[in-house]
């Protein structure tokens, strides 16, 4: 399984390692539908601390209908609104398609962190709601962190990645870059020279449930132009990292890769190709094995779901991706108190509203 320890001594190889030949095992798994007819479901999220005897809860943004979900998982599924009025606006990282919410991370029972992606970058927040039994507005905020501006380096939006480290901090990814056609209008004073297609992971601190500065924290040296879109932590405290899915470029090629870092220096302790084309999710089963969402954008019949396994190749860590689901335009993973896998998809490009909730069942 691939989670993270004993990498360090990697990082400072001379040139990445290739992965291993992909595998399938679709058929050891099943794919059950929950919900359907959904525009853009993404940042799926189960909130945590059910009380005895109430169902789970997933929270998920329908990106491009502007609003937060969420989807009771009792013996008859319930979904509701928990956050509606988001602005959306095109994001071409995720082909062009119209957003506003984005990912979601709670930092308790029942305050919920929200990355937008509709005000633009240099405007986009990272916006934490508390949840009641009502919906509630989009600028009914408990706390908000960001945005993050141009300066020496770009301005950044569409967060589309969060992920906490209990009360420590909150990290989250950027898809969104103000481009070099953008920073060419402004005062001469705030231009710079680099790149609008450099990728950075962001930082916020979070003490005693309270969210706060939103910073630049890492550059991903080996972006390569690419979207950083996942982000997560790998469940072992002992030797703990933080993974960031790089998707690459939409095309046909298989350029993906997972990068690993520290969450408290911000040390890259190893960047890895995964054999995937659009890596947007990832996920740790509660057994400490890493899942991947492939939404291969160009070709959307080649993506779905993979189980990420470590391989070696010449003496070194490589991945081998290994497809448990077929699933169109996979673009959020998170595991349920059951066990089971739990992913969003967009289904079939051009349609309005394809999108679709999914439980994957299976010896995860």
């Amino acid at each position: 399984m691939l989670v993270g320890a004993a990498l360090a001594s990697h990082a400072a190889q001379d040139a990445p390692p290739r992965f291993a030949p992909p595998g399938d095992a679709t058929e050891d798994f099943a794919v059950e539908p929950l919900i359907g007819n959904l525009a853009g479901p993404c940042g799926l999220v189960l909130r945590p601390g059910s009380p005895d005897g109430e169902p789970p809860e997933l929270f998920f943004s329908e990106a491009a209908a502007g609003r937060v979900m969420r989807l009771q998982l009792g013996d008859e599924l319930a979904a509701m609104a928990a956050v509606e009025g988001f602005p959306t606006r095109p994001c071409d990282a995720l082909g062009g398609a119209h957003v506003g919410p984005l990912g979601l991370a709670f930092l308790t029972r029942t305050k919920l962190a929200v990355g937008e992606a509709g005000l633009g970058p240099g405007a986009d927040l990272v916006r934490v709601y508390v949840i009641d039994a009502a919906a509630a507005a989009y600028d009914a905020v408990d706390a908000t962190v960001g945005p993050i501006t141009a300066g020496r380096r770009p301005a950044e939006g569409a967060f589309f990645g969060l992920a906490l480290l209990e009360d420590g901090a909150l990290f989250a990814t950027a898809l969104a870059a103000e481009s070099k056609e953008t920073k060419a209008t402004k005062e001469e004073g705030d231009q710079d020279d680099s790149p609008a297609d450099e990728a950075f992971l962001l930082k916020a601190t979070v003490d005693a449930n309270q969210v706060a500065d939103l910073q630049r924290f890492v550059q991903l040296s080996d972006a390569g132009g690419s979207h950083p879109t996942a982000v997560t932590l790998n469940p072992n405290p002992d030797a703990q990292y933080l993974l960031v899915g790089l998707q690459g470029r939409a095309d046909d090629a298989a350029d993906s890769a997972i990068a690993f870092y520290s969450p408290h220096s911000g040390r890259q302790a190893l960047t890895l190709p995964c054999g995937l084309r659009d890596v947007v999710a990832l996920a740790y089963s509660p057994r400490g094995q890493l899942y991947a969402a492939d939404a291969s954008w160009a070709d959307p019949a080649a993506g779905g779901i993979y189980r990420i396994d470590a391989a070696m190749i010449d003496g070194r860590q490589a991945c081998r991706p290994v497809k448990i689901a077929a699933i169109v335009r996979p673009v959020s993973l998170a595991f349920g108190g059951d066990g089971n896998l739990y992913a969003a998809a967009w289904g079939a490009a051009g349609a309005d509203a394809a999108g679709e909730i999914v439980r994957i069942t299976g010896a995860f």
